[in-house]
C-alpha cells in the first residue's frame, strides 16, 4: 500500500485535500529531479529501502503541533539549518492508510510513515539515513498519527488565539481561495473562530514533551531553537544559533524578496489590511480559548 500511495496519492485523498496529493507528487519530483514515471517509480523504490534502513537507526520523528499561523514554517526552518534536521513542513495522512497501519506491526507502520516523511524533506540527504524529520500538521489529535512513530518529540506550539484568528483570516488569501472561495470576511472569520475553539478543545496537554509560545519565539529565539535542539541531541553554539536567526528574520526575508531571490521560509510580507472592525469580536468570540491558554 505504500508504494502505491506514494506513486498515486490522488487515490488516496478526496477532491477536497487534493492539496495533499499534490504537495506529495511535487516533492516526489522535486526529489528525483524529474516528472518521468519510471525516474520516480525507482526513486520510491529508493525511498522504501532507505526507511528500511533507517528503522535500525530509530531516527526521530518532531511532530509541532499547532492551530496555524503560530510560526511552526519558521521555526522548522530554523532548526533546518542544523547538522541531522530535516524540514517535513505539514504532513497529513490519508485515513485508509492510517488504518492499514493499524493492522500491521509497530515497525512496519513505523518505516511507511517514515518513508512518507523522507519524500517530504523534499530530497535524500548525506544524513537523511539517521537524521530528525519534522511533521508540522494542525493536529490537535496528532496520536492518530505520532503513535506509529517509534523514537518521536512531541512539541506543542501556542499562539495568542485572537492573533491566529485575525492571521488565518485576514492575511492568507491563497489558503482562503482554496478551503472558503465564496465566504465572505465575516463568514470566514466565524469560520476561523470556531475552528480555533474546536483545536484547542481536543488538545491534551499531557500528550506534549514540550509547550511552547509564539511569542516567546519572536522575543529569544535562540534561546528556544537551542532548548528544541537539545532534545534531538545535537548541539549549537551561540555564533551559529544568531546566524540562523538572523538568516531567518523578518528583515532579511524581505531583503530576498527585494532582491528577487526565494525567501526561506513564509514569514508574511503583505500589506495590513485594516481588520480593526474584528478585533473586538474576536477577543469576545475566543475570551475562553485565550484565557484557557493563560493569554488573559
Amino acid at each position: 500500500m505504500l508504494r502505491d500511495y506514494l506513486l498515486s496519492p490522488e487515490k488516496f485523498w478526496p477532491e477536497t485535500h487534493c492539496r495533499n496529493s499534490l504537495k506529495l507528487q511535487k516533492n516526489l519530483i522535486k526529489g528525483c529531479g524529474s516528472n518521468d514515471k519510471k525516474i520516480i517509480e525507482k526513486y520510491v523504490d529508493n525511498i522504501i529501502s532507505l526507511a528500511e534502513l533507517r528503522s535500525r537507526f530509530s531516527p526521530k520523528h518532531v511532530y509541532i503541533v499547532n492551530a496555524g499561523s503560530s510560526g511552526s514554517h519558521w521555526l522548522e526552518k530554523m532548526l533546518s539549518f542544523f547538522p541531522n534536521f530535516h524540514n517535513g513542513g505539514e504532513i497529513y495522512i490519508p485515513k485508509n492508510l492510517i488504518n492499514y497501519m493499524g493492522k500491521i506491526s509497530g515497525d512496519q507502520a513505523n518505516i511507511i510513515l517514515d518513508a512518507i516523511y523522507i519524500v517530504h524533506t523534499g530530497d535524500v540527504f548525506k544524513d537523511s539515513l539517521s537524521a530528525t524529520i519534522s511533521n508540522s500538521a494542525h493536529l490537535a489529535k496528532h496520536n492518530r498519527i505520532s503513535k506509529f512513530s517509534r523514537n518521536k518529540l512531541r512539541v506543542l506550539l501556542l499562539r495568542n488565539p485572537v492573533d491566529i484568528v485575525a492571521s488565518r483570516t485576514f492575511r492568507k488569501d491563497e489558503y482562503k481561495k482554496y478551503v472558503a472561495p465564496n465566504a465572505s470576511d465575516k463568514e470566514y472569520l466565524e469560520r476561523n473562530c470556531s475552528y480555533v475553539e474546536n483545536f484547542f478543545k481536543e488538545i491534551v496537554y499531557d500528550d506534549f514533551d514540550i509547550i511552547l509560545k509564539y511569542e516567546d519565539i519572536l522575543s529569544d529565539p535562540k534561546n528556544i531553537i537551542s532548548k528544541i535542539l537539545s532534545y534531538i541531541d545535537v548541539s549549537a553554539c551561540d555564533a551559529d544559533l544568531e546566524k540562523v536567526v538572523a538568516l531567518t528574520s523578518k528583515e532579511a526575508i524581505k531583503k530576498s524578496v527585494e532582491e528577487g531571490r526565494d525567501a526561506v521560509t513564509n514569514v508574511y510580507l503583505g500589506e495590513r489590511k485594516d481588520y480593526g472592525w474584528a478585533m473586538e469580536y474576536i477577543e469576545k468570540r475566543v475570551h475562553d480559548v485565550a484565557l484557557s491558554m493563560g493569554y488573559l
